[in-house]
């Protein structure tokens, strides 16, 4: 009789009176069916007491089936020790024009992007500067909606439609949600289109 092991399917004989050899091809087939990296698990939460060299499956975002590979490295100097390995990147994007009061910061309700693990991500954003007048506008990432943890990136004085867009690597924490945000100083209210914003994870923890 064969039997397969509940994780990678591997065959294994388990008749009353094994062949020799049987035993020792049923240990290594259970040996090699606990090896994580072999087919790393699908989680929603990062494995507790992690090993070198594992692996797993993190579902970022059910909704969208957005799904990242990750890999722990015990010898990393970083605090954060599961280094991305691929996926996509959490994202949002909104096409129509959005209205920004004269100088004032002002968060953009169409792009959030909640983070589910703590550690360094790479975001990015983009956007077309609609001027109403001659302005020099502000682009910037806010964290969580609150002035406090806003992060300026960028000043560009405008006075004709243009595509502004940058990416910085960025310390989230589990539960902070980043929004794009936009100040703008042309004297009345401006406008900004085709916004985008995406955040990938470099290493979390």
């Amino acid at each position: 009789a064969e039997t397969l092991t509940p994780n990678l399917g591997l065959p294994y004989y388990t008749g009353s009176d094994p062949p020799a050899g049987m035993d020792q091809q049923k240990n290594l087939a259970m040996k090699l069916d606990g090896i994580s990296s072999l087919r790393p698990p699908l989680v929603t939460a990062l494995p507790g007491s992690p090993v070198d060299g594992q692996e797993c499956y993190f579902l970022a975002d059910a909704a969208n089936g957005i799904v990242w590979h990750f890999r722990y490295r015990a010898s990393s100097p970083a605090t954060e020790k599961w280094e991305f390995l691929g996926g996509p990147a959490l994202f949002a994007s909104f096409w129509a024009s959005f209205t920004v009061p004269h100088n004032s910061l002002t968060t953009d309700p169409n792009l959030a992007i909640p983070i589910p693990l703590s550690g360094t991500y790479l975001v990015h954003r983009q956007a077309v500067i609609i001027p109403q007048a001659a302005a020099s506008f502000y682009n910037e990432g806010i964290r969580n909606g609150a002035a406090t943890g806003t992060q300026i990136r960028g000043y560009v004085p405008v006075a004709a439609q243009v595509t502004i867009s940058g990416q910085w690597n960025e310390a989230l924490v589990a539960g902070d949600t980043i929004n794009s945000a936009y100040f703008q100083n042309s004297g009345v209210a401006g406008a900004f289109g085709n916004r985008v914003l995406h955040a990938t994870p470099r290493r979390v923890g």
